[in-house]
């Protein structure tokens, strides 16, 4: 719950009794005005309360997809819900005011167990390099948030694949230099003020792993693709927003 929601007593209407499933207590009240709850069940793979940090929730999403990108693949991890639920929080790291510390989100965690794979027996002699890639897609226009916020465009090859041409795609040794990626990228982010959240994230935002194979051509490996989608809210379910905000989270 949010610190206005706490500041107004407001009641906190789900659970979760089981770690693949979450009950929404809803309440309603009957004809002769009586009050009650309706409990309405839903079933997950796997589902996380208020006490879960984020290293608990990548450890059951996304830490699986990174292993399927050392076999070739490309993998891609969506962080999807209404503004103020927590997806920036989640993907990029905690927030301290309006800091944002990188070292515990969903990207770092990633991006440590990359590393590690690529040190390990099994891969180390694959001959593979890493590099890393941050845009946003603000309004229907896309920016990279690793070139100073330079405007991009999507274009389709002769492959019929999409590519966002001109894309800054910097190569990275370690951790850090990953680290230091994000919270360029994150300073630089479309966000603005709603009323559900201070600090809102008014863009989607694209941060890409992506493994080349080191000769002459680079070519690609594997591609992990981590997704941070702006607050995405029905007119009903929050005062501010306004037809500008509905946009930004289409």
């Amino acid at each position: 719950m949010s610190q206005k929601e706490m500041k107004k007593k407001e009641v906190d209407v789900v659970t979760v009794p089981t770690r693949d499933n979450i009950t929404i207590h809803e309440p309603k009240s009957k004809v002769d005005l009586t009050k009650y709850l309706d409990n309405q069940h839903f079933r997950f793979d796997y589902a996380f309360d208020e006490n879960a940090n984020n290293e608990l929730v990548y450890k059951y999403s996304a830490r699986s997809l990174v292993q399927s990108i050392f076999e070739g693949g490309m993998a891609t991890c969506f962080a999807y819900g209404q503004t103020g639920s927590g997806k920036t929080h989640t993907m990029g790291g905690e927030f301290h005011g309006k800091t944002q510390d990188s070292k515990n989100g969903i990207y770092a965690f990633a991006t440590k167990d990359v590393f590690k794979l690529l040190k390990s027996p099994k891969y180390k002699n694959n001959n593979l390099i890493v590099s890393c890639s941050y845009f946003e897609i603000y309004s229907g226009k896309v920016f990279d948030l690793l070139s100073g916020k330079s405007k991009l465009r999507v274009l389709e090859d002769g492959k019929q694949q999409v590519v966002v041409v001109g894309l800054t795609e910097t190569d990275v040794e370690c951790v850090e230099d990953v680290l230091k990626l994000i919270t360029h990228g994150n300073n630089l982010r479309t966000s603005g003020q709603t009323s559900a959240n201070a600090h809102s994230s008014r863009s989607h935002a694209v941060f890409q792993i992506i493994l080349r194979i080191n000769n002459n051509k680079k070519p690609l490996y594997g591609k992990f693709s981590l997704i941070d989608l702006a607050g995405n809210e029905r007119g009903a379910d929050t005062s501010s927003a306004n037809r500008q905000t509905r946009m930004e989270g289409a």
